[in-house]
């Protein structure tokens, strides 16, 4: 009987226990829900060397990453961040992931580009929503009487913001943060050193965040891991979706009075608009407009483009349709039309770059002739920077990726062998 007594003792004591952690772990869950759903727009407003009220650091995180991650949080730029970028008065979180990434999609593509569908809003905030549900975890650890986003202090609010930041970007490639270039405008990350070297095996496998490699890829601990040839460039975003939209994008710019990306800014804040060299008037382009909407009757098959009005149903258009607009439509209809002949040029020397990239075979003259048109753009652009006629912003990376394109195609072959298109059709 006593034993009886005390093994039944012994099971209600277990089983207190048992209740006492299952309540406190769903303490600890409701707390995470909580500040989960607390953190909303989960991103820093500025980042200009804040400093901490009394020089402290989290207890539990630690200090070195922090400090580092502080001391470099403009590494990709400085930031400017509209308030609300919804226009509503208490959006909500799907509401300002929307547009937060619809804001992204137009700085890296041009306020022409279509906007993304609800679907692709959709996949892309599951993406961030898991992140930012991670983040949320690591501060209920590290900061384990915080309940909610508001009871955090600013510079520990920047330092989780920027650790979602740099965990977005790196396991999914959505670069959440806003950047402004030298001109103080919020248009992306602009990259004008073409001549810059290409990174060593050896950058790859040191994280550097005073240049912006706050981690190292998992794919240096492969033995087959070769450098920069590894990741190669994918011809359907590069030169498609890439640079060709872009083409179109320099020569439309009169079609809005609010499309100002390309033009030079000055202090005042006023653009340089007469002098801009890619400029065509906008009832020129309508006309172009018309005239390629007149011959669509007359395209062969062949072509993968669709061939229509672009200038005004620009909505829907896709990479290849970007493609044989700047190796077809641009030199015959749009080209003609340019009053800077050195402009002309330079557009022509682009699209002819494009077009022999895109071969399956390559002699050396051929790469050397592809360096040459591509050199010769932008060191037109170069000069019209110089000049104050032209805006930096024109230096997207896919304009950098351009200087690398011989050489990956020395390295691995031609890039319409890899290409994408296969999985996009």
């Amino acid at each position: 009987m006593s034993a009886n007594n005390n093994n039944n003792t012994a099971m209600n004591f277990i089983s207190q226990e048992l209740r006492g952690i299952r309540a406190s772990v769903v303490r600890g869950n409701a707390r995470l829900e909580a500040l989960e759903a607390s953190l909303g727009l989960l991103v820093p407003t500025q980042a200009n060397g804040q400093q901490h009220p009394d020089g402290g650091v989290t207890e539990s995180s630690n200090p070195t990453q922090r400090g580092l991650r502080l001391a470099a949080a403009n590494h990709r730029g400085a930031r400017i961040l509209d308030s609300n970028l919804t226009g509503m008065v208490s959006p909500g979180r799907v509401a300002q992931y929307n547009a937060l990434l619809q804001r992204l999609d137009r700085l890296n593509n041009g306020d022409m580009a279509p906007p993304l569908t609800s679907r692709q809003l959709e996949s892309r905030r599951k993406l961030m929503f898991t992140v930012q549900a991670e983040v949320a975890e690591l501060i209920s650890i590290e900061h384990p009487n915080v309940t909610h986003w508001k009871y955090m202090d600013e510079l520990d609010k920047m330092y989780y913001a920027l650790i979602l930041e740099d965990r977005v970007f790196e396991q999914h490639h959505l670069a959440i943060y806003l950047c402004v270039h030298p001109e103080n405008r919020p248009q992306g990350l602009y990259f004008s050193d073409t001549d810059a070297a290409m990174r060593t095996c050896e950058d790859y496998r040191e994280a550097n965040s005073s240049l912006g490699y706050n981690g190292v890829s998992l794919f240096t601990q492969f033995s087959t891991f070769s450098g920069p040839q590894m990741f190669s460039l994918e011809e359907l975003h590069l030169l498609c979706r890439g640079v060709s939209s872009q083409i179109l994008q320099l020569l439309t710019v009169d079609l809005s009075t609010s499309n100002t990306k390309f033009y030079h800014k000055y202090e005042d804040g006023a653009f340089e608009v007469r002098e801009y060299p890619f400029h065509i008037p906008k009832q020129v382009l309508k006309d172009i407009g018309k005239q390629i909407e007149k011959t669509r009757s007359f395209i062969p098959v062949a072509f993968d483009g669709a061939f229509q009005d672009i200038v005004q149903k620009i909505r829907g258009t896709r990479a290849v349709d970007y493609l044989d607009i700047a190796l077809y439509i641009v030199p015959t209809l749009f080209v003609p039309e340019m009053t800077n002949s050195q402009a002309a040029k330079a557009i022509m020397k682009l699209t002819r770059g494009i077009s022999l990239s895109l071969q399956m075979e390559f002699t050396e003259r051929t790469l050397n002739e592809i360096d040459a048109c591509f050199q010769f753009f932008h060191d037109y652009c170069k000069r019209k920077i110089s000049d104050k006629q032209l805006s930096v912003s024109i230096f997207r990376p896919v304009q950098h990726y351009l200087a690398h394109v011989t050489w990956m195609i020395r390295k691995v072959g031609p890039i319409t062998a890899y290409s994408s298109r296969s999985l996009e059709r």
